[in-house]
């Protein structure tokens, strides 16, 4: 397996080489493709790097041949991302929404409820735009809106609190599903 960091660090790629794609078991005297032993299932098609923190998601475009993963940490990358189907599937998409709005929370330069309120319902609404359509996607935006609005007589740092346990939340129950 080759690991490449492209330009852009906000990437990273795991990229099964052709010249080791394969490997021989003497044992059993079967040939198997690294790919079949790594198996894809052990990874998280989305989650949260609270170190970082950002968005990761597993690259639906590239699959099966390439195993990317994305490292957002950018509003705009994580509506590219829901746009293009970079994120696919009705809960993968509501959990990346979720994550990007309490990404979204951290980042907004706001002291006062309204205008926190104000930057987080424009990045509600941002990325809701990204697939206006897709039921999870909106679901899970206004449920942690509603999140923020039931909370306004907390600080800000108890808000974005919040909206880390919802996005959790989030997660949780719908990997559950």
């Amino acid at each position: 397996m080759i690991i490449t960091k492209p330009l852009n660090v906000n990437r990273v790629i795991m990229k099964i080489s052709h010249q080791y794609s394969s490997c021989y078991n003497h044992r059993t005297k079967n040939l198997k493709t690294k790919a079949a032993i790594m198996n894809i299932l052990t990874y998280e098609s989305v989650s949260l790097d609270e170190n970082e923190p950002a968005l990761l998601i597993l690259d639906q475009t590239k699959l099966p041949n390439v195993i990317e993963i994305l490292h957002l940490t950018d509003i705009h990358d994580i509506h590219r991302a829901i746009y293009t189907l970079q994120v696919r599937g009705a809960p993968a998409i509501g959990i990346a929404a979720a994550f990007g709005l309490y990404l979204e929370a951290l980042r907004l330069d706001a002291e006062d409820y309204p205008v926190f309120m104000a930057g987080l319902e424009k990045a509600r609404d941002y990325l809701n735009s990204a697939r206006p359509t897709a039921v999870n996607l909106s679901w899970a935006l206004n449920r942690m809106y509603r999140v923020a609005e039931v909370n306004k007589e907390k600080s800000i740092l108890e808000i974005r609190e919040a909206l880390h346990n919802e996005a959790l939340a989030i997660k949780s129950e719908d990997t559950e599903m």
